[in-house]
């Protein structure tokens, strides 16, 4: 890894936060991510994808899929990382940065009414 990613504000959302690299690519996984008010699900695992990857400057992967009342959630097809399946919704021009919280942050917008 070319850099070390700033983990801060993110032990205030999740413990065992963690990171790991998969086909050249650096992940945040986020064990325990509480979604916001409106969604299917309260709490799931998540990814996130800090570098360049299926034509989005960064993606934010989950354990499942689910919906919400702010918006249809445009799904894209599942993938394997890092030995299991996650999915991602469309949401473009979240920019990578070193800190995955703004990342994340970025992704949840779209959460959000």
């Amino acid at each position: 890894m070319p850099e070390v990613l700033d983990l801060t504000g993110l032990d205030a959302i999740s413990s065992g936060v963690s990171t790991f690299a998969d086909a050249g690519q650096r992940y945040v996984h986020v064990p325990t991510l509480r979604l916001p008010e409106g969604c299917t699900r309260d709490v799931l695992a998540t990814l996130v994808c800090m570098d360049t990857r299926d034509g989005y400057p960064t993606r934010l992967f989950f354990s499942e899929q689910f919906s919400t009342t702010a918006r249809a959630l445009n799904w894209t097809a599942p993938v394997a990382i890092g030995g299991q399946t996650w999915y991602a919704f469309s949401w473009k021009d979240v920019p990578s940065s070193t800190r995955p919280v703004e990342v994340l942050i970025g992704h949840l917008a779209a959460l959000l009414p």
